[in-house]
């Protein structure tokens, strides 16, 4: 059998992957493995991070959206910004922009607890990132709270 193995380091993504043989006895027992690995891949960009992350949420009752600086530098915004939101929906490449601004109320409207979408992201020189949004709807009785969510982003090769 074969296997590979993708480890998430602290500074980016290594693989590897190795085959292993197995002997067995006349009843079927497996008695010794054997094998070979591969040497470790280093899925990393060159000189820099392969992934940001950042986190947001959004008051259901109020309409209030809060990012943190990570969140803020991946859209490219300033944390100061008066609405953050919209600065934010204001960066999603224009062919997304209705999709990712109703996210959230979509995910409400079904009840979900959970939602994941990727989008690409416009960046000032005009090229585009993917982002993935992971986000948790937090619910108090049967009226939706809180949207809680990370945001990953990554370049585009």
């Amino acid at each position: 059998f074969t296997f590979e193995l993708r480890v998430v380091t602290p500074i980016g993504i290594e693989t590897t992957s190795s085959f292993v043989r197995v002997d067995r006895d006349e009843t079927g027992r497996a008695t010794r493995l054997t094998g070979t690995r591969t040497e470790n891949v280093d899925l990393r960009a060159m000189g820099r991070p392969t992934v940001e992350v950042g986190y947001w949420t959004r008051d259901l009752r109020t309409g209030r959206f809060t990012a943190d600086e990570a969140c803020c530098a991946i859209f490219g915004i300033d944390p100061a910004e008066p609405n953050l939101r919209e600065a934010a929906m204001a960066r999603f490449h224009p062919e997304e922009q209705a999709l990712t601004s109703s996210f959230v109320d979509s995910a409400v409207q079904a009840r979900k607890d959970h939602a994941r979408a990727t989008h690409r992201l416009l960046k000032p020189d005009g090229s585009y990132r993917w982002i993935t949004t992971d986000m948790r709807v937090e619910y108090e009785g049967d009226a939706p709270a809180r949207a809680l969510g990370t945001v990953m982003a990554f370049d585009h090769d």
